[in-house]
């Protein structure tokens, strides 16, 4: 059986996988939202889950900041321009890197045999680069 046909079958929960993917987070990141100055005012946006939502839409889909805005509204997630996701990404640079930098810690103080296997190699490379 292949991913997709496998994909196909598995049900779609929007709001559990994602409450599944907030669980890989660090703890404290709600709190080092405000901390780190993502969070400041919350007009639309209530807490840091809600944040979180548009900013990685926007980063893992790789969808224009338009087009986020737009999955957003016609999802009922979130009504936000592209210039204020865009703001909020700016804001969220020192957020992003906290959390990075913790789950890294956290998974080498696994030990990188138990994570990855044993008798591999590990290397580390950032390739990101973010262009609107």
């Amino acid at each position: 059986m292949d991913a997709e046909s496998v994909s196909e079958q598995l049900p779609v929960n929007i709001e559990r996988d994602f409450d599944y993917l907030l669980s890989f987070l660090p703890r404290g990141w709600k709190k080092q939202a405000r901390s780190c100055g993502a969070l400041r005012r919350c007009r639309k946006i209530p807490d840091a889950s809600v944040l979180l939502r548009p900013l990685l839409l926007h980063l893992a889909e790789g969808c224009s900041l338009r087009e986020t805005a737009v999955r957003l509204k016609e999802g009922d997630i979130l009504d936000l321009s592209d210039v204020a996701i865009m703001d909020r990404l700016r804001q969220s640079e020192k957020w992003f890197n906290w959390m990075n930098n913790r789950m890294l810690e956290i998974w080498i103080a696994r030990k990188p045999a138990e994570v990855f296997g044993f008798g591999r190699k590990i290397l580390l490379a950032d390739g990101t680069r973010i262009q609107e």
